[in-house]
């Protein structure tokens, strides 16, 4: 209707209306495919039945359309995480949690996140791929959860993290997560993270962590591996 400097007046009529009240979150499901052998050697997928796993997504989920690309990115690297005790932090929808549970079937995953729907996804995502004895899922606010706190220590922490927080870079959860995940890491645990190439993840790992590198240097990610 009308616009001046950074704002606008929008007027919207809705064509149709739904009651709430009878929706059930099947209407916001929905699902995809991943194929484990596009990232891993057959070597490494000798013990599964099949290499696919689905994914289901909730509307408002992260990466909801399809596998993200830092996600695609860090996949590969997950065959070289150490220990039976990972944690998953920012689990989304449940895509590492569930590779990292296929790949090693005597590791248990924790997987946590603040969303609702992402839980719910996440589960949904369990069932389908019968991995309820391998990966348990919590409600968290942060990494300084007592949630957390209260939990054995693990051997590593994988995360894709957020950095935005609506349309702006926002690095609160990245780094309250670099600054403490060794607080709930065994001796040489491990912290591996994915992040778009023009977020500076070393300088805030670094200073926490006896070792750090740079997995790989994709053109629009990098992965980080610290000890």
């Amino acid at each position: 209707i009308d616009s001046a400097r950074h704002c606008q007046l929008w007027q919207l009529t809705l064509a149709t209306t739904l009651n709430i009240a009878d929706a059930h979150l099947d209407h916001w499901t929905d699902h995809y495919d991943i194929d484990l052998a596009q990232f891993y050697k057959s070597y490494q997928l000798q013990h599964l039945v099949s290499t696919q796993l689905r994914i289901y997504t909730c509307a408002g989920v992260f990466s909801q359309s399809g596998l993200d690309k830092g996600t695609a990115v860090l996949l590969p690297y997950l065959s070289q995480v150490q220990g039976r005790r990972v944690l998953d932090f920012g689990c989304g929808a449940g895509v590492l949690s569930a590779v990292l549970a296929v790949l090693n079937v005597n590791r248990h995953v924790v997987a946590v996140d603040v969303d609702a729907f992402a839980l719910y996804a996440a589960q949904l995502t369990i069932n389908h791929n019968v991995l309820s004895d391998r990966i348990t899922l919590y409600p968290v606010n942060s990494i300084q959860d007592p949630t957390l706190a209260n939990l054995p220590r693990f051997s590593a922490v994988v995360s894709n993290p957020p950095f935005h927080q609506g349309v702006r870079t926002h690095y609160d959860v990245s780094e309250q997560l670099c600054a403490h995940a060794k607080m709930l890491l065994k001796p040489k645990g491990e912290l591996w993270i994915v992040a778009n190439r023009f977020l500076n993840y070393g300088a805030l790992i670094a200073p926490h962590f006896s070792q750090c590198e740079i997995k790989v240097d994709h053109h629009e990610f990098k992965v980080f591996y610290a000890t």
